[in-house]
């Protein structure tokens, strides 16, 4: 029935697991501590230019209404304008004044090609090598990854269909509620 029955001894094993629970999410905080001293920094996820540009990118657009620049300049203005945007990049380990400087790939030391203009909520293909190493070039989704001559034409043309995120009836848990008895 889904009742636990205070008193008598009896209960269908939902108590316990929010006991386990319960004594998880307190293990878990004592290990990780409740300092206020903890960082914002994220700068280890974002080791290379092409995600601190690809990150750069996905700023913008969060704070754009998910609209993407229509081009460098206008990325470089906002982020030299927006103290909001400065603060994101910075957690990222990217100074305002070496945004030029992402804009060079590490494995080819070429201009990345940027897609600028794309709109929407997705995993966009945005950043890409212009030359790669080997035949293989890289692409900034959210997760990067080599690919070669044809599939990085498909995502530079925008062919390629990106994630979505999933909706919020897609992600609702699907239970079965059950009339009171």
């Amino acid at each position: 029935m889904g009742i636990d029955r205070v008193g008598t001894g009896q209960s269908n094993g939902r108590t316990w697991q929010k006991v386990f629970w319960a004594f998880g999410v307190l293990a878990v905080a004592s290990v990780l501590g409740c300092s206020s001293k903890q960082s914002n920094d994220i700068s280890h996820l974002t080791n290379t230019n092409m995600k601190k540009l690809y990150a750069a990118m996905n700023t913008f657009m969060r704070l754009n209404d998910f609209r993407g620049p229509k081009d460098q300049a206008e990325l470089v203005k906002f982020f030299e304008g927006n103290r909001r945007a400065q603060t994101i990049l910075g957690r990222c380990g990217v100074k305002i004044d070496e945004l030029e400087e992402i804009l060079i790939s590490e494995r080819d030391g070429e201009p990345f090609v940027v897609r600028y203009g794309v709109n929407g909520i997705a995993d966009h293909a945005l950043v890409f090598e212009s030359v790669g190493v080997e035949g293989l070039r890289m692409v900034a989704l959210s997760a990067p990854v080599e690919v070669d001559e044809i599939k990085y034409e498909e995502y530079l043309s925008g062919k390629v269909e990106v994630a979505r995120p999933a909706s919020a009836m897609e992600l609702a848990p699907r239970r079965r509620i059950e009339e009171p008895k």
